[in-house]
């Protein structure tokens, strides 16, 4: 990523509140610049329900796609999380769209405040264990059982491998076996239900397409460190 792309993505990267005891730090954010109509080269999807990206339907200049990278999620290993802001031509903030649980939200809505007068950081709340964003901690009480899945549940789901990976890392029963057993024996834990805010280290923000590359070989050091491969 150049410079210029780089201090733009810095300029308007979102503050996001993680839970005290959240166990799962962000290890590589990968950044898309739209300054016209084009389709997220990292959001899931199959080709007919691609995500489209549109910086003209918000009257932005240009669109910022944050994919957030986290080695696991508190069910599986393997976790990617999006935060889409929009930029006006006088270069305030005009809109912002948040992932969760495969789909993606509007998060700047009247009834929440997510953005100080002046700023170009928006602030989001980021789901304990799963990572998910929403404009309000009240509104991680929409999802079932929000406590359960960090806890009972951990681990339930193994290695989740998108298709756009599929192939470039093991991925038999063995495998998933190990995961889940040691995401349940290590991470399982009962959110606070408390947040603080996480500014990650400027080194954190590459393109996407470094990401992409980087992904699977995290995944394969991450299960050779575990011992599930």
């Amino acid at each position: 990523m150049d410079r210029k792309t780089l201090e733009t993505c810095l300029n308007y990267a979102p503050v996001v509140y993680f839970d005290r005891k959240e166990p799962f730090a962000i290890r590589r954010i990968g950044c898309t610049l739209f300054e016209k109509s084009g389709y997220s080269p990292s959001f899931p999807g199959s080709p007919e329900h691609r995500r489209l990206i549109m910086p003209g339907l918000k009257q932005a200049a240009f669109a910022i796609e944050y994919a957030y990278y986290f080695d696991y999620d508190i069910q599986h290993l393997y976790e990617l999380e999006h935060v889409w802001v929009y930029v006006d031509h006088s270069g305030s903030v005009c809109g912002c769209e948040g992932s969760f649980h495969g789909k993606y939200l509007n998060e700047m809505i009247p009834l929440f405040s997510i953005l100080d007068a002046g700023s170009t950081h928006v602030r989001l709340y980021s789901q304990p264990g799963k990572h998910a964003f929403l404009p309000a901690i009240e509104l991680f009480r929409l999802y079932p059982d929000p406590d359960a899945c960090c806890m009972e549940d951990a681990g339930k789901d193994g290695l989740s491998l998108p298709e756009m990976f599929s192939g470039r890392v093991p991925d038999t029963e063995s495998v998933q076996t190990a995961v889940r057993t040691f995401i349940k024996k290590q991470y399982a834990f009962k959110p606070s239900w408390r947040f603080v805010p996480v500014i990650p280290d400027s080194g954190l923000y590459i393109s996407w397409d470094e990401l992409a590359h980087e992904i699977p070989q995290r995944i394969a050091a991450e299960l050779s460190r575990i011992g599930a491969i």
